[in-house]
């Protein structure tokens, strides 16, 4: 069966500006596409962009996830399998069999149409939440690529507040979990997976899934062999953190080859606090503030600079005399 998609297509306004790389973003449990698709135009990055204006080259496609059975309160919603408890979800973890069973496959056609337009290597493959956990499952089971000397691996696998299905299973115990082996077709290619590097995101405020089972994600995919770029916030919830997050997300984009069409001399609106800073920091001022802090300082603050950059003594001048100086309105 083939899944509904909420899409948008490249930019094609500009004559120069060809379709390069497709994004197939997974949604998050009772999620939809439509509001996944929403929520990515309105996140920004520090010059207050969205990545479809950052990237005008690039196609994005928000599968929806079809009605599934949801044991815990005996209806049917959008997800892409049953889970019991999100923040314990190797609790009766069989549920989530069947679901997964069924919506790889649909998945795997999804990438694989999408492919024929751009090449597999242009392909990124991103999810929120179960969306996260159904990427990172969908890109294990990938199978061997249909052309001969196609490139053995996606551009990317891009994950934000995820979780990981079987964390504590080999990736074959956790295919013969799933018996995806009884479906014909090709085998899946482990070269797929181990080639595809990652960018997985957490906010340490996200209070539907808990930091150490994004921790776990991190940790099981580098134990596979991966190459994962792992980004944690203080804030952002269940989501990525803005702005400083989708600047992360557009410089892990940039390194994958996608291109970033925003003109470079393009100027961002002034920060008298952080241009400071950056200065400092350029001269080689140390900036005190932990690794982690992601808020941009405010210039209200009158301690901020003091708090940034302790190392520098600041010294008073005062004039020996005031005609010295002059006062313009």
């Amino acid at each position: 069966m083939v899944l509904g998609c909420v899409t948008l297509p490249h930019d094609n306004q500009q004559s120069e500006i060809q379709h390069t790389h497709t994004v197939i973003f997974l949604h998050g449990h009772l999620g939809s596409a439509r509001q996944l698709s929403q929520k990515i135009w309105d996140s920004e990055d520090d010059r207050g962009t969205s990545l479809q204006h950052i990237f005008p080259s690039v196609k994005w496609v928000f599968p929806q996830a079809e009605d599934v059975y949801i044991e815990s309160i005996k209806e049917e919603k959008s997800q892409w399998f049953d889970i019991w408890d999100s923040k314990h979800p190797d609790q009766r973890r069989e549920l989530q069999i069947p679901g997964l069973k069924k919506a790889i496959p649909e998945l795997v056609h999804t990438i694989q149409e999408e492919a024929r337009l751009v090449g597999l290597e242009k392909i990124i493959l991103a999810g929120v939440s179960q969306g996260c956990a159904t990427a990172i499952q969908t890109l294990l089971n990938y199978p061997q690529p249909e052309e001969a000397g196609q490139d053995q691996r996606l551009c990317a696998l891009v994950g934000f507040s995820g979780w990981m299905c079987f964390g504590d299973c080999s990736v074959q115990e956790s295919r013969d979990i799933l018996g995806l082996n009884e479906i014909e077709g090709p085998a899946p290619d482990d070269s797929v997976y181990r080639n595809t590097p990652v960018f997985m995101a957490h906010c340490a405020d996200d209070p539907t899934i808990l930091m150490p089972e994004a921790e776990r994600v991190r940790d099981s995919l580098t134990g596979y062999g991966m190459t994962v770029t792992w980004h944690k916030y203080q804030s952002g919830g269940h989501w990525i953190n803005s702005p400083k997050g989708i600047c992360d997300l557009v410089k892990f984009f940039e390194a994958q080859g996608v291109k970033n069409y925003k003109p470079e001399d393009e100027e961002r609106e002034p920060n008298g606090i952080s241009d400071l800073v950056e200065l400092l920091e350029a001269q080689d001022v140390k900036n005190h503030l932990p690794e982690n802090h992601e808020q941009e300082p405010n210039p209200s603050d009158e301690c901020c600079l003091q708090q940034l950059c302790m190392g520098v003594r600041a010294l008073e001048l005062q004039p020996e005399n005031e005609a010295d100086f002059e006062t313009t309105e």
